[in-house]
């Protein structure tokens, strides 16, 4: 998860414009890519959690729309810039709320099987809430290093997104972990999930 792939190191300021634009439809169709997988969330959450997350895609997705027009001015880049990083803090507010929601629910012990199957359905929220989060901070990560027109490193640009994407891989084995312990205390047949990556537990083969 921590390890992605970064856009090639060369100086986006020497950058052909097809390479420019076909960088920036990527970024498009994947933020377009988000928002379809929020709108498909059962929600048990709060709309106020729900309508931030949206409304952070939303703001990455303008940016990147406008990123060529963006990059011709510099007075309008800079500004761009201070907003990106405000959006990265905001959705690494969200990031981490989502991945310490995700280690509270490891907190439970000896649940009984109602309760637990509760429980994985409530996990199961915050974890597509996670994956959307951290897309997105990468998605902001892309665009600063490509408004910065080459002058700061990819370390520079990605600073923010690798500790929270740790933070998210050890929320993740905590899960996997209590997902474990549980199936063994409640005696719930796991290999017959992962041939039917369904039920109970069928998300937690793809952590």
């Amino acid at each position: 998860m921590i390890m992605r792939l970064c856009i090639d190191a060369h100086h986006l300021a020497q950058m052909p414009q097809g390479v420019l634009i076909e960088n920036e439809i990527r970024i498009r169709a994947e933020l377009g890519e988000i928002s379809d997988g929020i709108s498909q969330i059962h929600d048990f959450q709060d709309n106020e959690y729900k309508s931030k997350v949206y409304a952070l895609v939303a703001e990455v997705q303008r940016c990147s729309t406008f990123q060529l027009e963006t990059m011709e001015n510099n007075e309008l880049r800079n500004r761009e810039l201070a907003h990106l990083k405000n959006l990265e803090h905001e959705c690494a507010q969200l990031l981490g709320q989502a991945n310490l929601a995700i280690q509270g629910f490891t907190k439970n012990k000896g649940v009984d099987y109602s309760k637990y199957e509760q429980m994985v359905s409530e996990v199961n929220t915050w974890y597509q809430y996670q994956q959307i989060l951290l897309e997105v901070m990468y998605k902001i990560s892309d665009l600063t290093y490509a408004l910065n027109l080459g002058t700061i490193s990819h370390e520079n640009s990605y600073a923010t997104y690798l500790p929270y994407a740790k933070q998210a891989d050890d929320a993740l084995k905590q899960l996997a972990s209590w997902h474990e312990d549980n199936g063994l205390k409640l005696e719930i047949d796991l290999e017959s999930s992962r041939r039917r990556r369904q039920g109970i537990g069928g998300f937690f083969m793809n952590i």
